[in-house]
């Protein structure tokens, strides 16, 4: 039969770090759903946001703390108390560490982690369920003096609200009333967030009118994770920041943020022709105008630099517009309109032109 200290050996190799050779501390699960201690994978991210093991990239906002690890590590801690085995692996002994997104073998360049010294039922702090993930912490750490800004600047959010259910929608309605706050209805300068919900492995969201107008409109563009954690007071933004849309549109939202909106579409003459159907072409003019385009509407075959947008599948034969526009500057799909508002960047004409 097996015995006690080689089930605790065997099940010691199971819980140790691949970067650190060491048993887990703070361990953390990866959207592949490979396990690292906390402080390793950050030392790994300066390098690549790459899975060390299957170099399966992750966004850090996808770096889940591992609590049920934890606690089977903190058993096997304890268990080791009792008995008179050692951990096979020991920091001081052996170090590893990751050189260009993978595993090296032992090196004495680690830093070492400290020790935990054992708890006991008196002196073991009271364990805490954090929502946050743990590799948020930096996000909030304001450098110059170590403290941590957890709180949002804004006191009270102007809210409009998109894909959420109708739970999510009365939890954020009474966390208003509660923190003080008002949820809107349509877009307009006074908006500050919009809240949307969020695929968590990717932290993007489905392409909606009013996620797009978010963008246009420079505002925060969060997931509803921010509002599950703000319960003394609205928190800061950062770690809830939405990434991208689900179709193509990656970093619009804090670009747009950044710049305060802005004109996208300054200077740019649109013509919306032919059948629209998803989106309707009424919300594609809503979208136009408040990235300050100017939407041409009577008389556009006059217009001169004029981009023309249509629905290639209701247009019929986009050459046969060069004759109806003499003046015409290109002749797009809508989609170009989209993609621009999901990067908060000009697309290039190529792709989009018919």
């Amino acid at each position: 039969p097996t015995s006690t200290s080689s089930l605790l050996r065997r099940l010691g190799k199971e819980l140790e770090c691949s970067i650190c050779m060491d048993c887990f501390e703070d361990p953390i699960s990866l959207p592949c759903c490979h396990q690292f201690c906390s402080e390793c994978i950050k030392s790994s991210q300066k390098l690549n946001s790459q899975c060390p093991l299957c170099k399966e990239p992750f966004f850090p906002r996808s770096i889940k703390k591992n609590n049920k690890l934890e606690n089977i590590v903190d058993c096997y801690k304890r268990l080791l108390e009792t008995t008179t085995i050692k951990p096979t692996n020991s920091k001081e002994n052996l170090a590893s560490f990751v050189i260009n997104g993978s595993i090296s073998g032992p090196s004495d360049l680690s830093p070492t982690k400290r020790p935990r010294p054992a708890e006991t039922e008196e002196t073991s702090p009271k364990r805490v369920k954090h929502t946050h993930n743990t590799a948020f912490k930096d996000l909030f750490t304001n450098k110059t003096n170590g403290s941590v800004d957890k709180w949002s600047s804004t006191q009270h959010p102007v809210i409009l609200c998109t894909a959420l259910c109708d739970d999510n929608l009365d939890r954020l309605k009474t966390l208003c009333k509660n923190l003080g706050g008002r949820i809107v209805s349509s877009i307009s300068h006074k908006v500050t967030h919009v809240v949307t919900q969020v695929c968590t492995t990717s932290m993007h969201t489905k392409r909606t009118l009013k996620y797009m107008q978010g963008i246009l409109n420079g505002c925060w563009i969060v997931g509803f994770e921010w509002v599950e954690n703000s319960r003394e007071r609205w928190v800061n933004e950062e770690a809830y920041e939405i990434q991208g849309d689900t179709v193509s549109g990656i970093g619009g939202p804090e670009k747009s943020r950044k710049k305060k909106g802005g004109k996208l579409f300054q200077g740019i003459k649109l013509h919306f022709y032919g059948k629209m159907k998803s989106p309707p072409a009424k919300e594609l003019k809503l979208l136009a105008n408040l990235g300050g385009a100017t939407v041409i509407t009577s008389k556009p075959e006059k217009e001169k630099k004029l981009i023309v947008l249509v629905d290639e599948n209701e247009c019929g034969n986009p050459e046969d517009l060069s004759d109806k526009f003499p003046h015409l500057h290109a002749v797009l799909s809508y989609k170009w309109l989209m993609d621009s508002i999901g990067h908060y960047s000009l697309q290039d004409y190529e792709e989009y032109e018919l």
